[in-house]
C-alpha cells in the first residue's frame, strides 16, 4: 500500500511537472524583452521549479561606474539613457571590467570595492560594479539575473551602436550566481571580449543547457576559477562541470586549505586568523557578514580572494597546469611549462592565448591557505628496482632540506599506494618556505595494517632502484638525491643527499 502511495505521489510531480512545462509562462519587460519559465530553464531534477523575472526589479539595478579619475565616488550609468555615460568620466579609448556579485552578496562590501581599487591601480580602466537586489529566495534571484544581464547587454549594445564601443574591450567577472548571471550578458553582445566566472553557482545551472547557464559560446574568451566544486549535499555552492574554455580547479577544486566551517570558521575570520579576506580594515558590519560567510562558505569565497591576489602583477602569481583529470595531475603527469602551451597563470593575468574556439581545457593549481597564496610544487619520483623484493601496500612521508630551512613533514598519498617492484612513482608536494635550492630529502614509508600473521610479523621494506630519488620542480630544473642504503625498512628515516653537494 505504502508503495502505491509513493508511486502516486511521483507519478503526480511528473506530470504536474510536465504540465507546468507545457504551460510555460512569459513575461515582457519593456526595453529588454520577454522572458519565459518553460523550455530550456526547466528540468525536473536540476531546475524543478521555475519563477519569472520580475520586471519591477529594474528600476532597482544600478551599474556604479569607478576610473582612475574618481577612484572612490561612483557616476551612475543608466543603459535606458547614452548621456549618462557619455556625461560620465566613461574612457571609450580604454577598456572596461565589469564587477557583478552573487547571490546575497552586495557590491559595496569591502570585498569588492578592494578588487575595484586593486584593478584601478593595476590597470587604467573603466571599472563597473553591478548593484541588484540578489536576495532570497534563490529561485527569483536566478531569474533576475535573466533580467540583469538583458539590462547590462543593454548598455554595451547601446554603446557600440551609437559610439563604436568594441565589446571585445569588455571583461566581465561574476563571482557565485553572478557568474552565471555574466553568461546572460555574453549571450546577448556580441561579443563580449572575455568573462571571467569565479566559482559559478551549481545549484540550479549544473548540467543545464548552454542558454541557462555560463559557456565558452558567451564570449571569445571565458575562464573560471573553481573552489568549491561538488553539489549543495556536500554544502558546496559552485560547480564541477566546466564552463569556460578554461577551466582552473584550485586545490582539486574543493576544500580550500585554511578554510573551516561553522564556529572556528566565524571566529577565525572575525578576529583576523582565518578565513580568506584580511578583515582587519573593514567595519564592523563588514567584519561580522565576511565572518559569516566564511563559516558557511569559505571555500566558495575563496575563490574571488584568489582572483582580486592575481590583479597585481608584482606579487607572486598562481600558476596552473593544464592536465586531463587531477588524477593524474597530482600523479605529476603535468607538471612542468616547458611547453608553453601546457600552462598559465590563473585570475587577471592569464594566458588568453590558451583558449580554443571548441576546446575545454582543465588546469589545476596549488595554493596555501593564507594571501598571497603562492607555492613551490615539487614532483617526488622514484623507480622500484625490477625483480627485487616483494609488493607492499602503505603511506609515504617526505621532508624537504634546502639551504634556507627545512620543510614541514608532507605525507605524499592521499590514499594508500601498491608498491610493485619494477613500478615508477610520482607525488606533487607545495609549500609556501622559501627553502632555497635544495640539498637533501628525508624519506619516510609506512607499511599498511594487516591481521596476518604472515605479513604483521615480517620485515617490511622497498628496494629503491639506483638508490635514486628524482625531484623535479615546476620551472623545470631536475635534482638527483642519492639513498645510502638500496633498501627501506619501514618506519625509520632514510636520507637521501643531492647528488650535486
Amino acid at each position: 500500500m505504502r508503495s502505491a502511495v509513493v508511486l502516486a505521489v511521483v507519478f503526480g510531480v511528473v506530470v504536474c511537472c510536465c504540465f507546468r512545462t507545457a504551460q510555460s509562462a512569459q513575461v515582457t519587460c519593456s526595453g529588454l524583452g520577454s522572458f519565459a519559465d518553460g523550455g530550456d530553464f526547466f528540468h525536473i531534477l536540476n531546475r524543478p521549479i521555475q519563477t519569472l523575472p520580475n520586471c519591477a526589479q529594474v528600476s532597482s539595478f544600478k551599474l556604479h561606474l569607478n576610473t582612475r579619475l574618481n577612484p572612490e565616488a561612483t557616476q551612475i550609468l543608466d543603459p535606458f539613457d547614452v548621456s549618462t555615460v557619455t556625461g560620465s568620466n566613461f574612457d571609450f579609448a580604454k577598456d572596461t571590467k565589469v564587477l557583478v556579485h552573487g547571490f546575497t552578496d552586495n557590491y559595496a562590501w569591502p570585498w569588492w570595492a578592494d578588487t575595484k581599487t586593486a584593478l584601478l591601480n593595476e590597470l587604467d580602466v573603466n571599472v563597473i560594479r553591478v548593484e541588484w537586489a540578489a536576495l532570497p529566495p534563490l529561485i527569483q534571484a536566478a531569474a533576475n539575473a535573466r533580467l540583469l544581464g538583458a539590462y547590462v547587454a543593454k548598455l554595451f549594445n547601446d554603446l557600440q551602436a551609437t559610439s563604436n564601443y568594441d565589446p571585445v574591450r569588455v571583461h566581465l567577472i561574476g563571482h557565485s550566481l553572478g557568474a552565471q548571471l555574466v553568461g546572460y550578458i555574453g549571450e546577448r553582445v556580441n561579443k563580449i571580449g572575455r568573462i571571467t566566472g569565479i566559482d559559478p553557482a551549481g545549484l540550479y545551472f549544473t548540467n543545464m543547457p548552454v542558454s541557462v547557464r555560463l559557456d565558452p559560446t558567451d564570449a571569445r574568451v571565458v575562464d573560471t576559477i573553481n573552489t568549491d566544486s561538488g553539489s549543495l549535499i556536500n554544502f558546496a555552492f559552485g560547480t564541477v562541470q566546466p564552463m569556460g574554455h578554461l577551466n582552473f580547479y584550485v586545490n582539486g577544486g574543493s576544500n580550500q586549505p585554511g578554510c573551516t566551517s561553522g564556529a572556528s570558521g566565524f571566529f577565525g575570520s572575525l578576529f583576523g586568523s582565518g578565513g580568506s579576506f584580511n578583515t582587519s580594515a573593514y567595519d564592523i558590519l563588514a567584519t561580522v557578514t565576511q565572518s559569516g560567510y566564511n563559516a558557511v562558505m569559505c571555500n566558495h569565497y575563496r575563490a574571488l580572494a584568489l582572483f582580486q591576489e592575481t590583479i597585481r602583477s608584482n606579487r607572486c602569481q598562481l600558476k596552473s597546469y593544464e592536465c586531463p583529470n587531477l588524477q593524474q595531475y597530482e600523479h605529476g603527469d603535468c607538471f612542468t611549462c616547458s611547453d608553453s602551451r601546457k600552462c598559465s597563470n590563473l585570475g587577471l593575468h592569464l594566458d588568453t592565448s590558451l583558449a580554443e574556439p571548441t576546446v575545454q581545457k582543465n588546469l589545476y593549481a596549488v595554493t596555501s591557505d593564507r594571501s598571497p597564496y603562492c607555492t613551490t610544487t615539487y614532483r617526488i619520483g622514484f623507480t622500484l628496482k625490477s625483480g627485487a623484493g616483494r609488493q607492499e601496500q602503505g603511506d609515504l612521508f617526505a621532508i624537504l632540506h634546502g639551504s634556507r630551512g627545512r620543510s614541514t613533514k608532507f605525507q605524499l598519498n592521499k590514499e594508500e599506494v601498491e608498491f610493485t617492484p619494477g613500478a615508477q612513482y610520482a607525488f606533487l608536494v607545495s609549500t609556501n618556505q622559501d627553502l632555497g635550492p635544495l640539498l637533501s630529502v628525508t624519506f619516510e614509508w609506512n607499511a599498511a595494517f594487516s591481521v596476518l600473521p604472515s605479513e604483521f610479523l615480517r620485515r617490511h621494506y622497498l628496494i629503491i632502484g639506483g638508490r635514486q630519488l628524482q625531484v623535479i620542480l615546476s620551472t623545470g630544473q631536475s635534482h638527483v638525491f642519492q639513498f645510502r642504503e638500496e633498501q627501506l625498512i619501514e618506519e625509520r628515516e632514510h636520507s637521501a643527499i643531492s647528488s650535486t653537494v
